[in-house]
């Protein structure tokens, strides 16, 4: 299990075990990348003076310079400087369902308390960082950062998970605890799971329904605009000064977008030796352009790197490895040329722009929302009456998606989304509606409810891309829009603080032409621009491929596949989405080498250009 997660540490690796009773053996493992405290006094699993407190944990938390200083008062004593033993200290001490909901940042951690002789599992809130969980027979639980750990025991078995694959293919994402693998599951975010003696026992520590506090929305409707910028930029300023926390070199991807534009603006007042990188498409070259405008605006040193048809296929396989499942979008590979030409200068630590958009609505979907509802609510003024308490809200549904231009592919064997999907999304959708009873129009209490429930679903992929492609090439990969104190802030802001007018993120905006060019700032929205068409020719890998076996083609089947996708009939984007299940499923299923389905890969391809 180690040495399959070992891109994930290449610094030092270390293992614990307990013969035990009862609970039976207990072994905990670690593979390290050393950024806080990087000489040994930091080497992981971490054990308590006591010897019955382990740890073996990833991530960073930010604040624990506030709660070892709490601790100390205690009268705790530390040997080292990071953040590993104060997380280890504040969990032995007031136990996880106290410790965890105090730390700052991102987390997965396994936690062994030899007193009870109980294992203790705990994720962030929002699950930027990752771990799953396999029931191998004969073993309680089994878990790990990444499926491709599970899947090296030889007990657990690759399987694939046929609902998962069907809301990859019908709506592009892969949200929920599932995975592509049956028996595999991911620990829900802000969440911990006890095993012991007496069996397993979970507990949600953070649940954005719950958290949600209208009457703070209310409130905030009556301050003043400039109020909630002010507040916006102190918490933003203090969240960038708490991720640059290392002791080794950090820096800023910057897309040219305002998101990680007022990152590195932000970044470069606490870093004066901030370096950035820029992802430089050379089919778009206004994605370099712009940050290489930013770069020259702020004074740092930006390094271009170039990402072309060619990196994109050369890097899909391994883009898929790195993600234990189907590829979201061609950027997936972008960001692995990132993080390997990052890796390949020295940097370990990245910071990001993700979280933005969901959390201060910048996508376009949001605003649809919003046009629908009030319509319904002006047209129909019976129906809009009925609507807000009785009718599910509207989210997803196939005409929320059609900016992405996503549809059914007449083709055999495409799956409509499982109804466990549709109804998870229901069940939440309706909840948060139900939490912001009060704003007002309705179509305000829809948007609003959009832009909290894409932090379950939208985020949850992007995430999951972020920490796979960085730690890939054993990069941390950081995000200080998701900050504790800044999630709250932007949960409980109201519309017109999020959307005024046809401006998108309005307060991140009013702050960020500060520091930023307006040209950059005031930009339309666009996503990073990778063609889906670049995969053509991939589509004949169906031919005496995998995928035929995951949705149960025959060879005619995977023929008019085959020439669907050739003729036009199946959009770009659905052929992209088909290729990567194929590509996964080679991967994952033959277990096939991935050298061996690159190489067929761009042969394949290179065969469809010369015809």
């Amino acid at each position: 299990m180690l040495a399959a997660s070992a891109h994930r540490g290449p610094d030092g690796r270390g293992v614990w075990s307990d013969g035990g009773d009862g609970c039976g053996p207990v072994h905990l493992g670690h593979v390290r990348l050393a950024i806080v405290d990087p000489s040994e006094r930091g080497a992981q699993p971490f054990v308590t003076p006591d010897g019955r407190g382990v740890l073996t944990y990833n991530g960073e938390v930010y604040n624990a310079p506030a709660l070892r200083a709490r601790l100390e008062e205690e009268g705790a004593r530390f040997v080292s400087t990071g953040d590993t033993e104060v997380v280890l200290t504040a969990l032995h001490r007031w136990g996880p369902r106290k410790a965890v909901p105090l730390f700052d940042g991102m987390f997965a951690l396994a936690y062994w308390d030899g007193r009870e002789r109980a294992l203790w599992l705990a994720r962030d809130r929002l699950g930027i960082k990752p771990l799953y969980l396999a029931r191998p027979e004969g073993v309680r639980v089994a878990f790990a950062s990444e499926p491709k750990a599970l899947l090296a025991r030889p007990d657990v078995t690759a399987r694939p998970h046929a609902a998962v694959i069907a809301e990859y293919l019908a709506e592009g994402l892969i949200t929920g605890v599932d995975t592509p693998f049956e028996g595999i599951t991911a620990l829900p975010p802000g969440s911990l799971l006890r095993v012991g003696e007496d069996g397993e026992r979970s507990h949600v520590w953070f649940d954005l329904v719950s958290r949600l506090d209208v009457e703070r929305v209310l409130a905030g409707a009556r301050r003043p605009a400039a109020q909630s910028i002010r507040e916006f930029e102190s918490l933003f300023d203090a969240s960038v000064a708490m991720h640059l926390m290392s002791d080794v070199p950090v820096a800023v991807l910057c897309s040219g977008g305002v998101d990680s534009s007022y990152v590195a603006a932000v970044a470069s007042d606490h870093h004066p030796n901030l370096t950035g990188y820029i992802g430089d498409v050379r089919s778009d070259p206004l994605e370099g352009q712009y940050g290489r405008e930013v770069g020259r605006h702020l004074g740092l040193p930006f390094t271009s790197v170039p990402f072309d048809r060619e990196d994109m296929l050369s890097n899909w396989v391994r883009a898929t490895v790195s993600l234990d499942q189907p590829c979201f979008h061609p950027s997936d590979m972008a960001f692995l040329r990132l993080a390997d030409r990052c890796r390949a200068d020295g940097i370990k630590v990245a910071l990001t722009g993700e979280g933005a958009d969901e959390m201060f609505a910048g996508y376009i979907p949001f605003g649809q929302t919003r046009r629908l509802w009030r319509r319904w609510r002006r047209g129909r003024p019976r129906l809009a009456r009925w609507l807000p308490d009785r009718r599910p809200l509207p989210l997803p549904t196939r005409e929320m998606f059609g900016h992405w231009g996503l549809h059914e592919p007449s083709i055999p064997g495409w799956p409509d989304p499982p109804a466990a999907s549709v109804e998870r999304h229901r069940v939440r959708n309706t909840a948060l509606f139900a939490a912001l009873a009060g704003v007002t129009p309705v179509e305000d209490r829809a948007f609003l409810t959009h832009c909290v429930a894409s932090f379950g679903q939208s985020l949850e992929g992007l995430l999951h891309r972020l920490d796979r492609t960085g730690m890939a090439a054993s990069v941390e990969m950081r995000v200080p829009f998701l900050e504790n104190a800044l999630i709250d802030h932007a949960m409980h802001l109201p519309k017109d603080m999020k959307r005024r007018g046809r401006m998108r993120k309005f307060v991140l905006k009013q702050a960020a032409e500060q520091r930023v060019p307006a040209a950059i700032v005031h930009a339309p929205k666009r996503a990073f621009p990778v063609a889906y068409d670049w995969s053509t020719g991939g589509e004949a890998l169906f031919e005496d491929g995998a995928l035929g076996e995951v949705l149960g083609w025959s060879r005619a089947d995977a023929a008019q596949a085959v020439a669907a996708c050739r003729s036009g009939r199946i959009d770009p984007r659905s052929v992209f989405k088909l290729v990567s299940t194929e590509l996964w499923a080679r991967l994952a299923l033959r277990d096939e080498a991935p050298a061996d389905v690159t190489a067929e890969l761009l042969e394949r391809v290179s065969r469809s250009s010369g015809a």
